[in-house]
């Protein structure tokens, strides 16, 4: 009886430091985007580099995994009939990840808008405008497009990433 106890502790300090970490993004927005922007961006990157060198999509490997293994204790849990140890177990697990969730990317949410960071008026358009975008840069797309270099087989031919934000800049 110990074990669903821990686990209950365990899920409650999980959903304890999300709402913990919702609070501070909420009402001090100007002191924690100060440093959890580049914080999430670093982790995002980080995970983003790992996760680059499998040639799987990792997110779905995982998910099928944690159902396999899920579904596994499940069984075993039954037949030992431990089902609130598992139970409490999964609570524990699905707060968790909440919690990883939130804390490196979900608080973006709460992030002042991207327009104000970049310093962008935003405003109401009409259909007519926006139709005239559209129209405008589908034109534009079809001027440059006719000067692009292009490789044998008519395909782009673009350097590489790292040398096209060089030359953005």
């Amino acid at each position: 009886m110990l074990k669903p106890v821990r686990h209950l502790m365990g899920a409650g300090s999980s959903l304890a430091l999300t709402a913990l970490l919702v609070a501070a993004a909420r009402f001090i927005p100007d002191l924690w985007f100060s440093f959890y922007t580049g914080f999430s961006r670093r982790a995002i990157g980080a995970i983003g580099a790992f996760t680059a060198r499998v040639p799987l999509c990792v997110w779905e490997c995982l998910a099928g995994a944690l159902v396999a293994a899920g579904l596994i204790s499940l069984i075993v849990c039954l037949k030992k009939r431990r089902f609130l140890s598992w139970l409490t177990g999964l609570l524990e697990l699905v707060c968790l990840l909440v919690f990883l969730f939130v804390g490196l990317w979900g608080l973006n949410h709460f992030a002042p808008p991207l327009s104000e960071q970049l310093g962008m008026e935003v405003g109401q358009y009409t259909q007519q405008q926006l139709a005239d975008a559209g129209t405008y840069y589908a034109r534009m797309a079809s001027l440059y497009a006719a000067q692009m270099e292009r490789d044998e087989a008519g395909d782009l031919a673009l350097p590489e990433f790292a040398r096209q934000s060089e030359l953005a800049v």
